[in-house]
């Protein structure tokens, strides 16, 4: 049901379904996973952590997962935190264009700018082959943005 509601976009509703199920069966990674999903739409990426957090507990091996936690954590200022678990992500699926994106932004923020212009470059590659145009687009960016502000 919160899975539902979540993809219906109606968030407050999905966030007490998927409370619930989190109550029924706290072992559940899933409903762990969707929680976090929900409340990061709701723009509470902090309680969204936790949840993500547990749901890596339960399951190592949700590439989804560890993308969203370390999105989050990044939109939290943790970069060390994000580049953990974006790392990790990719260790899962090492072509994921939007996880390369972040961990480029991660590495940047730490000041690894030679590392993360080769991460966003790589991640623009495989969106353009992929056709995610708003990755790509972001990634262009992105790039651009370090050519202005490389001294």
């Amino acid at each position: 049901m919160g899975g539902v509601l979540l993809l219906l976009n109606r968030l407050p509703e999905a966030e007490r379904a998927l409370e619930s199920a989190v109550e029924a069966d706290p072992n559940s990674a899933g409903a762990h996973h969707n929680l976090g999903v929900a409340l990061s739409r709701l723009k509470r990426d902090s309680e969204a952590i936790q949840h993500w957090q547990q749901a890596a507990r339960i399951d190592g091996n949700n590439v989804d997962t560890f993308q969203n936690l370390g999105t989050a954590m990044l939109n939290t200022g943790d970069a060390a935190g994000a580049i953990k678990n974006l790392e990790r992500a990719r260790s899962l699926d090492p072509n994921n264009a939007a996880t390369l994106m972040h961990l480029s932004v991660a590495y940047g923020l730490k000041g690894d700018r030679a590392l993360a212009v080769q991460l966003t470059q790589k991640a623009a590659q495989l969106a353009r082959t992929a056709h995610q145009t708003g990755i790509e687009q972001e990634c262009l960016r992105l790039l651009n943005q370090e050519s202005v502000q490389r001294p």
